[in-house]
């Protein structure tokens, strides 16, 4: 993300105001102390002007992150369980985006809302 800034002449600051973020924030994720989601991504890409595709010259598949990720899509989850807590939430977020409708959505929400009062 940093040669990617650095490369277009952008400062911390502008990335900062794409993602409506803070440049102490934008710092984190170039040293990889925070997250960069899809999200941002696309839009620095967007921002400097590079395809999406730039971002991942010569990365190399992890093979656990690959079997995650297929289980996340909804392949057989049979081979992968949530190993952290931190696991457990993206599973949840995977699994939220499958849910298409809105109504059992609303009524997902009223589960987690009523059981959390107990």
């Amino acid at each position: 993300m940093r040669r990617a800034r650095t490369h277009k002449g952008y400062s911390l600051e502008q990335v900062a105001e794409w993602l409506d973020i803070s440049k102490q924030q934008v710092s984190r994720l170039e040293h990889g102390k925070s997250r960069l989601s899809v999200v941002q991504l696309y839009q620095i890409s967007r921002g400097v002007d590079l395809p999406l595709s730039w971002f991942f010259e010569g990365f190399e598949d992890d093979t656990d992150e690959v079997k995650w990720v297929s289980n996340m899509v909804g392949e057989d989850r049979s081979q992968w369980t949530a190993a952290s807590e931190e696991d457990r939430v993206r599973k949840m977020i995977a699994l939220w985006g499958m849910v298409e409708s809105r109504k059992v959505q609303r009524q997902i929400i009223g589960l987690l809302e009523a059981v959390t009062e107990m």
